[in-house]
């Protein structure tokens, strides 16, 4: 990491990557905020959102890779425009989800990028980045919470009222029937309880990737041998088993509030977890030496 550091001089050239990230700036707050609420076809407001999900994976590579160059100027000058612009659109109304979404993918970029350039940490760079983006995540989703679980309620509400009709019109007896309810309803409910964390984890996972596709972009724009952490050597840091140690206690020896927020943050961590628990299986794997068609069978008896 310190040749990345040698290697880059800060140049003030402006290359071509950075007139596609400020095209994809202008263009997702456009398509989020300018035609949000236009009487448009569903085809073309799905298609849309696909298309914002991967401009939101663009824009952190792309503002990373502004912050590593060292264009603060032109970073944070573009970025006040996409603020006044998405304010233009939204108004008051929803400038506070505007605000918090986009400061969410400047400054959740912008750290990895600045952060990559002095720190040769990935897993410190990666962390202090994810923290960013999960405090304007917080903001973002906070004001929205209610009317997010308000509209799960009800589409759980009609998804059970289907069910009623459409499992004893399939040949199923009225116990059948209670018994899948019951349990479809235990599954929604316990969804609704995890809503926060799993609205995070969405947030969180657009900010790793695009974590991920900076720095493999970086190494090999770079020319250097090592890219990227291997998959075999991820581990969870060891301060996590703080925040594992408190979402049990919370879970089990909390109120009602309490232990809701004990079981999203253990939820949160249980997908990290997961992630490192297959790199040491993968790491036990290539140290036994078995061939790639053994692995592959052993992931998909796994999966299955």
């Amino acid at each position: 990491m310190t040749a990345l550091v040698h290697n880059n001089q800060l140049s003030p050239k402006i290359g071509w990557e950075a007139y596609v990230t400020l095209f994809a700036m202008f263009l997702f707050t456009l398509f989020e905020y300018g035609l949000k609420g236009a009487d448009l076809p569903v085809i073309m407001i799905f298609g849309m959102s696909s298309i914002n999900y991967f401009l939101i994976l663009i824009l952190y590579v792309g503002i990373a890779f502004l912050a590593y160059k060292g264009h603060t100027w032109l970073l944070w000058g573009s970025g006040i425009a996409v603020y006044v612009i998405g304010y233009m659109f939204t108004g008051l109304d929803f400038v506070w989800t505007m605000f918090s979404q986009w400061s969410m993918i400047l400054f959740g970029g912008a750290a990895i990028g600045r952060l990559t350039l002095r720190e040769d940490n990935q897993l410190k760079v990666y962390t202090i980045g994810m923290a960013a983006v999960l405090l304007f995540a917080m903001a973002m989703y906070l004001p929205l919470f209610t009317v997010i679980t308000e509209g799960f309620s009800k589409a759980t509400a009609t998804m059970i009222e289907n069910a009623q009709l459409t499992l004893p019109a399939g040949g199923y007896s009225a116990e059948e029937t209670a018994t899948i309810i019951a349990s479809l309803q235990k599954s929604l409910a316990f969804t609704e309880r995890i809503m926060p964390s799993l609205l995070l984890l969405s947030s969180v996972l657009q900010y790793s990737v695009g974590y991920l596709a900076f720095v493999f972009l970086l190494y090999k724009r770079e020319n250097l041998s090592s890219v990227i952490t291997r998959f075999y050597d991820w581990k969870m840091p060891y301060y996590a088993a703080v925040l594992l140690l408190t979402g049990a206690a919370f879970r089990f020896f909390g109120n009602e509030t309490i232990s809701q927020v004990g079981d999203n943050l253990l939820v949160f961590l249980a997908l990290f977890y997961s992630i490192c628990g297959l790199s040491l299986m993968e790491f036990y794997l290539k140290k036994m030496k078995f061939s790639p068609f053994i692995k592959i069978g052993f992931y998909l008896l796994l999966f299955i």
